[in-house]
This record gives structure tokens, sequence and C-alpha cells, in this order.
């Protein structure tokens, strides 16, 4: 997966901490990720210049543990992360067949949304 498609994925997501269509974003993103530290830190850089007022809050960790934290977090009914970005694809599959996450159109990330 390309470094801009992460960083699309990420940009179509801002959605989720705008106060109106028309209004600069702002607010707070949390982004759970299992990307190497580098990767992920050229992403969130991008997308600060594109949207200086959104604050974006990282977990980074194995694949392993950020999916083991989101699937803790739904269990308790407080799911945090607005963006689940992970190395390995097949990790995301359990989520999707639990119902915590549901496929949104072709070239857009996954949605989460509690149970």
């Amino acid at each position: 997966m390309s470094i801009i498609w992460r960083l699309s994925a990420a940009v179509a997501l801002v959605g989720a901490v705008a106060t109106n269509a028309t209004a600069q974003p702002s607010g707070r993103l949390t982004v759970y990720t299992s990307q190497p530290s580098a990767q992920i830190a050229k992403v969130v850089e991008a997308f600060n210049k594109a949207h200086p007022k959104v604050q974006v809050s990282l977990y980074r960790s194995g694949t392993t543990e950020v999916m083991n934290r989101l699937q803790a977090e739904f269990a308790a009914g407080r799911p945090q992360a607005d963006v689940v970005l992970v190395a390995d694809a097949v990790a995301t599959t359990q989520p999707r067949m639990t119902g915590a996450c549901s496929p949104t159109p072709r070239r857009r990330p996954t949605r989460c949304r509690p149970r």
C-alpha cells in the first residue's frame, strides 16, 4: 500500500472531525497503526500541513497489539480509534466478520462503528 494512498485515506477521514461541510476541519483524529514509525510520521506531517486544526493522536504498536486493543475497546463498548491502519490486511477481517467494522466504497478505508 503506497504512502500516498495512506495519506488519501487519512484525508478522506477528516470528515469525521469536521464541524460542517464548509468549515476548515478541526478537532482530534485518533489513529491506531502498525505502520513503521518513520512512515506514519510522514503521513501525519502531510496531513497536518493540509489540516492544521486537526490534532492527530497516534497509538502505534505491532498489528497484534493494535487489533487486541481495538477488540478490547469494542468489547467494552468504547472504541477510540477513528482510523485503523495496519500492515497486515488479514488482521482486518475479524472486525468485519464480527460486524464491528463495515466496508465503505472502494478506495476508502474501512469505518468501524460501536456495536
